[in-house]
């Protein structure tokens, strides 16, 4: 499952880890040979891309991270809703599955929707000078499941 991300999935945006969840993904997929791939028009944590870029100018003209970004606009901090994807693998009869992730908040979803979790496959970034304040976020703010020793 991946959520929209024009900046760093199309042009190749460095601040994010989100192309390389993408790529990684879709790899590991073929290596197993099997996988579906489930991708959800809930760009900037389901603010949309025009939140997303309000937030973005905030983050730097106030040097914040997103989640203060996201609530100096009077936003969730991650209003991603994950039901279309629980119902898109009902529909498939996909009930048990493995889920690529570092997202509590994915895995907990799903779990609400009645999807059976067999592993959670954690999907370990490249940390770079550009990503790493993304990162420290996605850690200490949303508990995902990533190490920033990598490199």
């Amino acid at each position: 499952m991946q959520s929209a991300c024009i900046f760093g999935e199309v042009f190749g945006g460095l601040d994010c880890d989100c192309r390389q969840q993408l790529e990684k993904s879709i790899e590991l997929m073929q290596t197993l040979g099997e996988g579906v791939f489930i991708y959800l028009a809930q760009e900037g944590r389901g603010a949309g891309l025009q939140n997303k870029i309000m937030a973005i100018k905030l983050q730097q003209d106030l040097e914040v991270d997103t989640v203060e970004a996201y609530h100096h606009l009077g936003l969730s901090s991650d209003s991603r809703d994950y039901s279309d994807a629980a119902n898109i693998l009902k529909y498939l009869g996909i009930t048990r599955i493995k889920l690529l992730t570092n997202s509590p908040h994915k895995e907990q979803s799903l779990l609400m929707e009645g999807i059976d979790i067999t592993e959670v496959i954690p999907l370990q970034p490249t940390v770079t000078q550009h990503n790493f304040p993304e990162l420290i976020t996605k850690l200490k703010k949303f508990g995902h499941r990533i190490s920033l020793d990598n490199n």
